[in-house]
């Protein structure tokens, strides 16, 4: 289940922007509006889509509360809106405009204020007037919020030195219709929370496997996604003591060993994972991906430089945290990737 935060679909299609309940964070700082997912609108076989006509086409609002499903998996970025709750209009204890954090206010969540329980539904008041308490985390000054910092190397050593190792072996898929198959490549998928994806492409799940062997991290703070995207907008944002997000080669101080490139998928473009292993004055530097030309290899040439980046690249930097690695059981137990709103 969720709120509703954008009703108006620039393709047409009926879309809805949600921010789902014990899922995506509250906080607009740390998860904005635009980066949530579009969600899709199910109709009932007899309306006008079912039959190809138009005419037909939702009624939610900012701020109603719906239900619906993700169909993607783990990779929780796909989803159907099924329902809607009746009367489900959130009001001033779940939104905090001045704080910009919650589920959402009678006119939005960049809205004058909230709504007035013992008023008409358009008179609102501010946020002190009506005793809003904001989670913990809002607040925290803009002016406070932690500044990327110089780690060490020791962790990025570490992960380069798993990755190398496979380029090494020269580890390869099936050929013919068992591509993106293999026994060699299932290994990387058992690093992940979908260790049955066994066909789907394998980079993301590669870097998993290559995280996770080199013992930086605890397990609980592992990435398990096998979905590009997810490293960022899911694994990044919920473990931001331990991973650093730059979007340019400048912001990041340069390129350095054991970073972690993701190119984001957008549309019909293709994400893509690699792991930096050396990178040089000039801003030249070689990865070791998996899935490449269908095997783990080590890339180099003109993609690898920083003058080739883009905007869908994202530079991922794991800290020298000095945590255990993955002995022993995580402080708390991480819930599943399931196919359901939480």
């Amino acid at each position: 289940m969720g709120v509703v935060e954008v009703e108006q679909d620039p393709l047409g299609m009926g879309r809805v922007k949600v921010r789902c309940f014990g899922y995506h964070n509250p906080d607009r700082k740390l998860l904005p509006t635009s980066a949530l997912p579009w969600m899709q609108t199910i109709f009932p076989v007899t309306a006008g889509p079912a039959s190809g006509e138009v005419g037909s086409s939702p009624t939610l609002k900012i701020n109603s509360i719906v239900f619906g499903a993700f169909y993607d998996g783990g990779d929780l970025q796909d989803a159907v809106i099924l329902g809607t709750v009746p009367g489900g209009v959130l009001k001033q204890a779940n939104y905090d405009p001045e704080t910009d954090v919650g589920f959402g206010s009678e006119f939005g969540p960049f809205g004058a204020g909230i709504p007035n329980a013992d008023a008409p539904r358009d008179e609102l008041v501010s946020a002190a007037t009506a005793g809003v308490t904001a989670p913990r985390m809002a607040n925290i000054p803009d002016d406070e919020y932690p500044e990327a910092v110089s780690v060490g190397s020791g962790a990025g050593n570490k992960i380069a030195a798993a990755a190398e190792s496979q380029a090494k072996l020269g580890i390869t898929e099936d050929d013919g219709p068992n591509r993106d198959r293999g026994g060699r490549i299932e290994k990387y998928w058992s690093a992940t929370s979908t260790p049955n994806s066994v066909g789907a492409v394998w980079c993301a799940a590669f870097a998993c496997w290559a995280v996770k062997e080199s013992g930086v991290l605890p397990e609980d703070k592992l990435p398990k996604s096998g979905f590009s995207n997810n490293w960022i907008d899911i694994w990044a944002t919920k473990n931001s003591d331990v991973v650093q997000v730059f979007n340019t080669a400048a912001d990041a101080a340069g390129i350095q060993r054991g970073d972690i490139i993701v190119r984001r998928k957008v549309k019909r473009s293709h994400g893509h994972v690699s792991i930096v292993t050396k990178s040089n004055a000039d801003g030249s530097f070689e990865t070791v991906d998996g899935n490449y030309g269908n095997t783990v290899k080590k890339v180099s040439g003109p993609s690898r430089n920083v003058k080739a980046l883009t905007s869908r690249h994202y530079i991922l930097r794991i800290k020298d945290t000095g945590v255990p690695p993955n002995q022993g059981l995580p402080e708390s137990p991480s819930e599943p990737e399931g196919a359901l709103f939480p």
